[in-house]
């Protein structure tokens, strides 16, 4: 395989990592000049470590979810976000995370909820089961009427294609990291 097509083939993150260390080798020599890049990228180490985390991530295995802690221990990032944003974690039938899928972000009082976008992603995933995520950046971890509103839709929608909500986790505030709440433990699932 030339340089040229290793390039022109390899030329997303995955398929940069599943090179040989053979081709890295080749293309870490290549210069490249594109219409958006015109440097020596191949040979940076900025390629090297990107290369070195997307075939780790690969290799990584799937995370096993068995409570609501597994599911915060994914999005406890998001106890240090200003603003209001809302996940969907899809998992197989072995309960083990498949995908992430950023569904809004919002302003610090609230956020938009496609439901269309959560169950689209769901099917295009193959997903048996899901698990709402979002943040409330005031640090109050209980949840609005619209949290249980919108917790109540997806589930409804959901049943329709043979999905299960595991959970809604609701992520507080900087000022009490290791803080959430979750629907299934309060029994309001």
């Amino acid at each position: 395989m030339t340089k040229k097509q290793i390039v022109s083939d390899k030329a997303t993150a995955y398929g940069i990592a599943a090179l040989s260390i053979e081709e890295l080798s080749q293309l870490s020599a290549y210069k490249t000049k594109t219409d958006f890049v015109d440097t020596d990228f191949f040979s940076s180490k900025s390629f090297h470590a990107m290369a070195e985390i997307v075939r780790r991530f690969k290799t990584e295995p799937l995370k096993k979810v068995s409570c609501s802690r597994d599911i915060y221990e994914h999005v406890s990032f998001l106890a240090f976000n200003t603003t209001e944003e809302f996940y969907a974690l899809y998992f197989n039938r072995a309960n083990k995370l498949i995908h992430s899928y950023s569904v809004s972000k919002g302003s610090v009082t609230g956020t938009v909820v496609d439901i269309t976008g959560i169950l689209r992603t769901g099917l295009l995933q193959r997903a048996c089961s899901i698990a709402l995520v979002h943040n409330h950046p005031s640090g109050n971890l209980r949840p609005s009427e619209a949290d249980i509103e919108i917790t109540a839709k997806v589930k409804a929608a959901a049943k329709f294609q043979d999905m299960n909500i595991l959970d809604h986790v609701i992520v507080g505030g900087a000022d009490n990291i290791g803080s959430y709440y979750s629907f299934a433990d309060e029994g309001i699932l």
